[in-house]
C-alpha cells in the first residue's frame, strides 16, 4: 500500500488509532529503543499502514492481500471497504519505483505527484 498521501475525515478511527499507537510507543519505550528504530517505523508510513490494515481487519474482517484486495487489484482498481476508499496506484504513485500509468488509463487519473526530493529533510538537519 502506498501511503505518502491520504485524506480522512476528522476523528476517523484510523487516524485516532495511528495517533494512539504512536503515543503508546513513546510512553512505553525508552528513548534508546525509540531512537534505534526508523522514523518510518515510529511515526511514519509504517504506523499508518498498521492502523489502516488493523482497522480494515477488525472493522470489516478483510485483509490486504486477500481475495478482492490482492496487490494487483490494489494497483488497478478503486476499492471501497466500508468507509475506506483505497485508490489504485495510478492515482498517486507515478514515478515511484519506476511505476508509470498503464496505457489503458488516462493521466487524469493521477491525483497528486510526489517529488521524491526529500526537501523536508534539509529544513531539519
Amino acid at each position: 500500500m502506498t501511503q505518502w498521501t491520504m485524506g480522512v475525515r476528522p476523528y476517523h478511527p484510523i487516524t485516532q488509532r495511528c495517533i494512539s499507537d504512536i503515543l503508546h510507543l513513546f510512553r512505553t519505550k525508552s528513548d534508546e529503543e525509540i531512537f534505534s528504530k526508523s522514523v518510518v517505523r515510529t511515526t511514519g508510513p509504517a504506523m499508518w499502514t498498521d492502523a489502516v490494515t488493523s482497522y480494515l481487519n477488525e472493522t470489516f474482517n478483510v485483509e490486504l492481500g486477500s481475495e478482492g484486495l490482492s496487490a494487483d487489484e490494489l494497483k488497478t482498481k478503486y476499492i471501497l471497504v466500508g468507509d475506506v476508499l483505497l485508490l489504485p496506484m495510478r492515482s498517486f504513485s507515478v514515478g515511484s519505483g519506476g511505476y508509470m500509468i498503464p496505457p489503458q488509463y488516462s493521466s487524469e487519473d493521477q491525483l497528486v505527484q510526489h517529488g521524491f526530493q526529500g526537501s523536508w529533510k534539509a529544513k531539519h538537519t
